[in-house]
């Protein structure tokens, strides 16, 4: 009997919860307040250790002081170029590898 009780508590919560109406977006809350839901370009003027710091976060695993500092010392456009040929790399070499496993196998 209590079971079935806590069911149906359950079920009023979630129809109130649907019956409240939409939820609104959440806005974006990374970095600091200025760069919310700012989606204007980077200028080299604006770039810096802290843009760096925060593309390296948002485009992989974060990076080291010094990966931040050589990154900072770029244009914007030629962080982002270096950070897809970093990628494209690592993809060439993954699939290198798995290639030349595959030859030793066959």
């Amino acid at each position: 009997m209590l079971r079935g009780v806590g069911f149906f508590i359950a079920l009023f919560g979630v129809a109130a919860l649907i019956g409240a109406g939409p939820v609104p977006a959440v806005a974006q809350t990374a970095g600091p307040a200025a760069w919310q839901n700012d989606l204007t370009p980077i200028t080299a003027k604006d770039w810096n250790y802290d843009l760096a710091a925060h593309l390296l976060e948002r485009a992989g695993f974060g990076g080291t002081p010094e990966e931040i500092q050589a990154l900072a010392k770029m244009t914007p456009a030629q962080a982002i170029a270096g950070q897809r040929e970093r990628r494209s790399a690592g993809h060439q070499s993954e699939t290198q590898r798995q290639q030349a496993s595959a030859a030793d196998r066959g």
